[in-house]
């Protein structure tokens, strides 16, 4: 069964909850999971003063180390990575 509600999320980031279950669900133990879909796109940053954390890499004193860099080097890796997996697998 699903139940989905609309829901607004007040400045406190506090939500109550209030379903109306029906009568054909039985009563007693039940697990429930919630999903939060953002409908629209934020147009404001969640807190005034946040940055991007990767920022902080080449921030220090004497780094050449650039988000673009730090971006390939993640892509090398994964295809490194990728090609031991093949080398693994063709082994088997």
């Amino acid at each position: 069964m699903t139940i989905e509600q609309t829901v607004t999320i007040p400045a406190d980031h506090r939500l109550h909850l209030d379903f109306d279950i029906p009568p054909q669900i039985p009563t007693g133990r039940a697990r429930a999971s919630l999903t939060l879909i953002l409908e629209e796109k934020q147009t404001q940053p969640v807190a005034g003063n946040w940055e991007n954390p990767l920022l902080g890499l080449a921030k220090a004193k004497g780094s050449k180390l650039t988000l673009e860099r730090f971006l390939e080097m993640q892509q090398e890796e994964a295809e490194r990575e990728n090609e031991n997996d093949r080398r693994l697998w063709a082994n088997t």
